[in-house]
């Protein structure tokens, strides 16, 4: 007989036994039951901290989110000022850039006129010097003479030449070329010795060499 048959037996003689051994499984069964109950409410109080803690996590990440949302619409609010700060700070700059335009173009106008008269007593300068220091008896002076379309400063007649003056306030071998064209149109002409003559302010040197060599004075004021 197992000892577990052996217990049977005593405890079927002894009732008594058997009431205690009963009450004591069933005290040990509840005390197991309710250690296990405990045990999962510590686990479901643990889980509820746990949440709240995360819950707790996500409202602070939230705030954060909000605080930086709010800090960004500052900055946008900052930056459409300074946005509309800018366009004004554009448009002044553009109205006076019109009036500054418009006070050159103005500026222009009376330095196109100064060029124009100062050209103009330039010319006159020059002709008369060159009239005056000339030895020879003057016929006639001829001033914006045209040649085929082609304006000449001046045409002085002598009694034995033509002089074709040419005044430049700067003279480069192209000047010299052109007015080497107008001599030779104005020679088909002509029934004297015709001798061109070009006076300038500021003469390249390759001018004169070009002049010599196409038998036109170059010469500086």
């Amino acid at each position: 007989m197992s000892l577990f048959d052996q217990l049977i037996e005593e405890l079927k003689k002894n009732p008594q036994k058997l009431e205690e051994f009963l009450a004591l499984f069933k005290d040990k069964i509840t005390s197991l039951a309710l250690e296990e109950i405990n045990r999962k409410i510590d686990i479901l109080l643990k889980d509820r901290e746990e949440i709240f803690k995360r819950f707790e996590e996500h409202d602070r990440k939230f705030e954060e989110i909000i605080k930086r949302f709010e800090a960004h619409d500052k900055k946008f609010e900052e930056h459409d000022k300074k946005f509309v700060q800018i366009m004004e700070e554009i448009k002044a700059i553009k109205i006076e850039i019109r009036e500054m335009n418009k006070r050159l173009t103005s500026l222009e106008k009376r330095v196109n006129t100064m060029d124009i008269n100062l050209g103009f007593l330039t010319e006159s300068y020059a002709i008369d010097f060159f009239t005056r220091y000339l030895n020879e008896k003057i016929v006639s002076i001829k001033r914006h003479y045209k040649v085929d379309d082609k304006e000449i400063d001046a045409l002085v007649e002598t009694e034995n030449r033509y002089y074709l003056v040419e005044i430049k306030s700067r003279v480069s071998p192209q000047d010299v070329v052109q007015m080497y064209s107008l001599v030779g149109k104005f020679l088909k002409e002509a029934k004297k010795e015709v001798r061109p003559i070009i006076l300038g302010v500021r003469v390249k040197d390759e001018a004169i060499e070009v002049g010599k060599k196409l038998g036109i004075e170059v010469n500086r004021l």
